[in-house]
Parts: structure tokens; sequence; C-alpha cells
């Protein structure tokens, strides 16, 4: 077990390991709206386009996207299975540990994000896994992020 997944499934986080819990607590300190104002705004999305969602976790931002080829990886399955139930072939919904991925994505992707899980990494996997997203993009392709954490004072 890597320690982001053991940070994730012990002590407090225990009931984030509930697919149905995490997307509670999600709306709940997100709202609905921040997922789509990230979207419109900073991801904007193409018809057509292909984009690889890493640590996609419930795959919500999908309801905020216009037809593509969608790729999410998240290491969690119970969040998987929850996102095939809701999205269907909407997408393909990959069970990995995205700091180890491999070539087979070289250059197939318009879009690739990092949303709400690079505080789970050490900083060399976060630079490693930033190059790693690089090269999975095609030509004039674009990584977003966003990890918004309290820092402590």
């Amino acid at each position: 077990m890597s320690n982001h997944e053991a940070e994730r499934t012990t002590g407090i986080w225990a009931p984030l390991s509930n697919a149905r819990l995490f997307s509670l607590r999600r709306r709940l300190v997100d709202g609905r709206n921040a997922t789509r104002y990230l979207v419109e705004n900073h991801i904007r999305p193409e018809a057509g386009e292909a984009m690889l969602d890493l640590g996609c976790g419930l795959c919500g931002i999908l309801e905020h996207l216009p037809p593509l080829r969608y790729v999410g990886i998240d290491w969690q399955s119970n969040y998987l299975n929850r996102a095939k139930a809701l999205y269907g072939d909407r997408g393909t919904f990959l069970c990995r540990d995205i700091t180890k991925l491999g070539d087979e994505f070289a250059g197939q992707f318009d879009i690739v994000t990092a949303r709400r899980f690079l505080h789970h990494l050490d900083d060399d996997a976060v630079v490693a896994l930033s190059r790693r997203s690089r090269e999975m993009l095609k030509s004039g392709g674009r990584f977003v992020t966003i990890d918004p954490v309290r820092l402590e004072k």
C-alpha cells in the first residue's frame, strides 16, 4: 500500500473510502458550482477533444463536459465502480496508481487534469507526474491542475 492509499483509508479518513460519503463531502465542501467554474474558466474543453483526468475520483467532472473522449484514472476502485454506474460509456475508467503510469498514453490527450490530489504526493512524485503529464499531451495540449489546501501557520 502506498502512502497516499494509507492516508485515505485509515483513521479519520476511513469514511471517505465510501464513494457515497466522499461524494457528499465533496458537494458540501465545494458546492456544485466549483467544478463547473473550473471547467468553464480554466479547463475550457471543446467537443471532440481527448481528456485524461488523473485522480478522477467519482468522475463528477463529466457532468460539466461536452462530448469528448474521457479517460479517468484513480487508485480507488470503489470510486471508479460508482463512476461507471453513474456515467456508463461516457468515459473509460481505469484503476491504477497514477504515479506509475508508463508510456501507453504518450501524445494522446488535448487536456490532462490533476485535481485535488497532488497534496497526497511528495514533491518528487508531483514533479515526476507533471513531466509525465506533459508527455501525455498532444502538441498544443494543456495541463490543468488545482489543489486547494490549507497551510499550517
